[in-house]
């Protein structure tokens, strides 16, 4: 062999080996998880019962940075900004597909820009009043809503948020008009459905079950399809007349796109470790949460059809941010 090639070899087969080296070594430094949520929220809440478990599997600490706003757009920015080298990863729900459609002038694609990692948990919207409405069920909401047009306020946890659309296709399915009012988290937004000065809000069971449970707010309906193992007794929005009604909550992990497949397919088996913890199951079970794990592949084609799915109702309604 001509020295040159063989010295061209032994330097392809050296950066080869730097790299399967450097490739093995991750996590070398700590992880940012950016989460698309602000404080105190659901996704806030299941991130913080994972974290830990999450960061003595990978070996290094991981550290939490809420940025809600826009949806998932700004979480979303935050982590395009940054390397694909796995070290800053999203942690979103459902509105990490829809902010895109929600905000065209971003220019991102969920399947390009972004790397699916893979599902965390799942589990249904609850539509809740505060129980100084005088309404005990959804028929009954929906007539009082009727017979006052704009005079409702709504809250939801951001203009381009999963319960803002949600809320918007459920708002026209009923025929009924209310003020949409944005907020910055699902939190934020129930501290103002307590104080009254909103009437209704659509979120998780880890945000209303402290305030259900103590006679301040009330269930009127679930927004998955099926009544959910967690909550038995809350009628499904569908069964009150709106078939084809869905709108379950999921989170899920995603990196940078680029980022090597080793390192998403190491944090998928993270993950899945993590789910196979007892204690763990036990904290989210108990709060309404229901586990949910793909490879990255099927997760990858799992948010596809939810882009498909939410970009074309967001289309068909005309939904823009407030």
């Amino acid at each position: 062999m001509h020295p040159l090639l063989t010295t061209m070899v032994r330097l392809a087969l050296a950066f080869t080996m730097l790299l399967s080296s450097a490739l093995a070594a991750y996590p070398d430094k700590p992880i940012k998880l950016i989460l698309a949520s602000g404080v105190g929220g659901t996704l806030d809440t299941l991130t913080r019962t994972y974290v830990n478990k999450l960061s003595a599997l990978l070996g290094q600490p991981i550290v939490i940075e809420n940025r809600p706003g826009a949806g998932a757009l700004i979480a979303i920015q935050t982590v395009m900004q940054q390397p694909a080298d796995g070290y800053t990863l999203l942690l979103g729900s459902a509105n990490v597909v829809m902010a895109p459609h929600m905000y065209p002038e971003s220019k991102i694609v969920v399947s390009r820009d972004l790397a699916p990692i893979t599902p965390v948990a799942s589990m249904p919207m609850l539509l809740a009043v505060n129980a100084n409405t005088p309404v005990r069920n959804l028929g009954e909401f929906i007539d009082y809503a009727k017979a006052r047009p704009g005079a409702l306020n709504f809250g939801v946890a951001a203009s381009g948020s999963f319960d803002r659309l949600a809320g918007a296709d459920f708002m026209t399915r009923a025929g009924i008009d209310m003020v949409v009012v944005p907020f910055k988290g699902e939190g934020q937004a129930l501290i103002e459905l307590l104080a009254g000065r909103t009437q209704v809000q659509m979120a998780t069971w880890v945000t209303l079950a402290p305030h259900v449970k103590s006679g301040k707010l009330r269930i009127l309906g679930a927004t998955t399809s099926k009544r959910s193992m967690s909550f038995p007794d809350a009628a499904t929005i569908a069964e009150h007349g709106f078939a084809g009604f869905d709108a379950g909550a999921w989170f899920g992990m995603f990196a940078r796109a680029g980022t090597p497949r080793s390192i998403v397919g190491q944090l998928n088996r993270a993950i899945y470790e993590v789910q196979q913890d007892a204690e763990i199951r036990n904290s989210l079970t108990g709060i309404g949460l229901d586990l949910f794990y793909l490879d990255p592949e099927k997760f990858g084609e799992m948010v596809g059809r939810e882009g498909e799915r939410w970009g074309a109702l967001i289309n068909k309604i005309g939904l823009k941010p407030e």
